[in-house]
């Protein structure tokens, strides 16, 4: 929920936050939340704390949008 979703959602399916896209079918069929989800699950693993988790995956994901 603190993550946001750069494939566009939050403008088509009303999405607030990456949780939202998974709230629905949306996100299993997305290959940009199905990313961003996996890299997050990886950083928060490696103990990255939630900001720079944010920051990476802005700087992976945001030039999608």
């Amino acid at each position: 929920a603190q993550m946001h979703c750069y494939c566009g959602c939050d403008r088509t399916n009303n999405h607030k936050n990456l949780l939202d896209c998974f709230r629905d079918t949306h996100g299993s069929r997305c290959e940009i939340c199905v990313g961003e989800a996996i890299q997050a699950d990886q950083l928060a693993a490696q103990g990255m704390p939630i900001e720079q988790i944010r920051d990476a995956l802005h700087e992976r994901f945001a030039h999608k949008e």
